[in-house]
């Protein structure tokens, strides 16, 4: 059985494969083909929104971590960290984040050492911009669920998040 995500076989097709394996539910099997195919559209569907402001999930990410700091800084690995990714990731997102004059890396000002990051004014104007159609867009995609079925969902997704993570 050959498939991709956008692709999935039929209800009926999953059935006839798993049928070999008998302790398969095909309908969990389903379930999860489902998710991670919304999840692949969701972010390809974004990335395409991003790309019109030059950037990408990861930059955008970074860039919202900063936005809604307490203080406006974060350092490089605790970006890294909130968005699990590796110190070279964040490098890189940084690196293209200050030549485009989004961000700035400064001095720590109790440790020379070590280097914050925080937004630049050219930074913020262009969240000004970004966030309002980024939060239009998931809420066109949510208005297809009632309040009940998003709250429905979302505690859903948490606990598959737990699983997730208990796996690792």
């Amino acid at each position: 059985m050959g498939f991709n995500l956008r692709n999935l076989p039929a209800h009926e097709e999953l059935e006839a494969f798993v049928s070999r394996y008998p302790e398969v539910d095909v309908d969990a099997v389903e379930a999860f083909l489902l998710l991670i195919r919304s999840s692949y559209n969701t972010t390809a569907s974004f990335d395409v929104c991003f790309s019109h402001y030059e950037l990408s999930e990861g930059r955008f990410g970074v860039m919202m971590l900063l936005l809604t700091s307490p203080d406006g800084m974060l350092a490089p690995s605790e970006l890294a960290d909130r968005l699990h990714v590796t110190r070279g990731t964040i490098t890189g997102l940084l690196d293209g984040l200050e030549r485009t004059e989004l961000i700035m890396r400064q001095a720590h000002s109790e440790d020379r050492r070590m280097l914050t990051i925080c937004l630049t004014s050219r930074g913020r104007e262009l969240l000004e911009r970004v966030v309002p159609e980024h939060f239009q867009r998931i809420m066109r995609v949510m208005s297809v669920l009632s309040h009940e079925e998003r709250t429905q969902l979302a505690g859903m997704l948490r606990k598959i998040d737990a699983a997730i993570r208990s796996l690792q």
